[in-house]
């Protein structure tokens, strides 16, 4: 690599490979360095290869508190320690890559998730549920968080300053409405998945022993629902759906943090051992083992990434419509669309239909597998990079005429 290529700046309060955006971020990152130093500045990195010695870490102190100070010394962090690299150590950083909001001075942003359309969710009527004082506190924290998050929201994506790139064509639709961004110059990057790591084969080794620990059934079949905010994901709708089938057989397995006292009389509706919540894992393939089948009625969501590497291992899955990995499936080939996400009894059909009809369950798992192995992660870093190569192009071109006119 020549000593003159421009280094790239990442701006993330933590990167890892146990979270959606942050695990696309980390693949991405390791991408890019094949081509571009990087030098990420951080609080916390794990599960990241820096055998390349392409890559730096510019670790950013961090501070106990809520989330909201923690995100908020963070914001202001980077900054100061940016700056003090640009003055002492010369750093200078053509491209400075944000996944969301974490500074003022991004000019190439990941937009993973859209704050305005979750908050329209959570002022909803019932998006709250029945909740301890403690959870009530724990709601009001989420919103003033949000809040913040929606001002820098319209104060930095409405710059044209800035290059945009979209998890999916769903949550660019969500940008135009509402942050009135419209530029011609944004792309589209779908997420990817690792189909070497997560495939039919390696699930079937694993699904024996995963379902005797967690204590199900042979007879059990078993619905997979993973990610934290369980009433954005839909979980409402999914336990609605199973206490409509009425099958003993069917069983839910949620993954993720978040309280469940929100759900409680829905659980208890449900009856005795239906619903199983388990705490995250750093080995998500576990989860996909135990599993007959992926259902994420999400009430928003950009692009998370277990539902497409659910379909990597050859399971079926069934997502709803707001769901931007929908916009990968054909509804009845590669996967079932549930057109509204609130639609419990219409969910509890697709549930039993699946339930019930084993080579439809094949089909379908087989036929996502397909699909899910051209959504790879050496794609998604093509095309990031082509979008980091237009940039630079770009730039250089804008230096070139500066030049000429001084």
């Amino acid at each position: 690599m020549k000593s003159d290529t421009p280094t790239i700046a990442v701006i993330t309060p933590f990167l890892d490979r146990c979270h959606g955006s942050e695990r696309c971020l980390a693949e991405q990152v390791e991408r890019i360095a094949h081509h571009y130093p990087v030098c990420v500045y951080t609080q916390r990195a794990t599960g990241l290869d820096l055998s390349s010695g392409n890559i730096s870490v510019r670790r950013i102190p961090g501070i106990p508190g809520p989330h909201i100070i923690k995100y908020i010394w963070f914001f202001v962090a980077n900054h100061i320690v940016r700056g003090y690299d640009a003055a002492v150590r010369g750093a200078r950083y053509p491209v400075r890559y944000s996944p969301c909001v974490n500074c003022l001075d991004a000019n190439l942003i990941a937009i993973h998730i859209l704050f305005h359309s979750l908050y329209r969710r959570r002022r909803e009527p019932g998006a709250s549920g029945c909740l301890s004082p403690r959870d009530g506190l724990r709601l009001l924290h989420r919103r003033i968080y949000y809040k913040l998050i929606m001002c820098l929201e319209r104060l930095v994506y409405r710059s044209r300053n800035i290059s945009m790139i979209y998890v999916s064509r769903r949550i660019s639709r969500e940008v135009r409405t509402h942050i009135g961004r419209s530029n011609p110059n944004d792309t589209v990057i779908h997420n990817g998945v690792d189909a070497s790591y997560f495939n039919p084969v390696s699930r079937e080794a694993l699904r024996a022993v995963e379902r005797r620990n967690t204590g199900i059934m042979p007879t059990d079949f078993v619905l997979l629902l993973i990610g934290n905010d369980w009433i954005t994901k839909g979980l409402r709708t999914l336990i609605g759906a199973v206490t409509a089938a009425g099958d003993p057989r069917l069983k839910i397995v949620v993954v993720g943090t978040d309280t469940e006292a929100a759900f409680h009389k829905q659980v208890s509706a449900a009856g005795p051992g239906r619903v199983l919540f388990l705490p995250p894992h750093d080995d998500v393939l576990r989860f996909y083992a135990l599993a007959d089948a992926y259902v994420g009625p999400s009430l928003e969501d950009a692009f998370a990434l277990p539902p497409l590497e659910a379909m990597a291992c050859g399971l079926p899955v069934v997502v709803s419509s707001r769901a931007g990995v929908s916009e990968l499936i054909t509804d009845g080939d590669d996967g079932l669309i549930l057109d509204d996400p609130d639609d419990a009894p219409g969910l509890a059909a697709k549930i039993v239909q699946l339930l019930r009809d084993p080579a439809l369950c094949k089909a379908l798992g087989l036929r996502a597998r397909q699909t899910a192995r051209s959504c790879t992660w050496g794609r998604n870093g093509a095309l990031l990079k082509a979008t980091i190569d237009t940039m630079l192009a770009e730039k250089r071109a804008r230096d070139t005429v500066r030049v000429r006119q001084q």
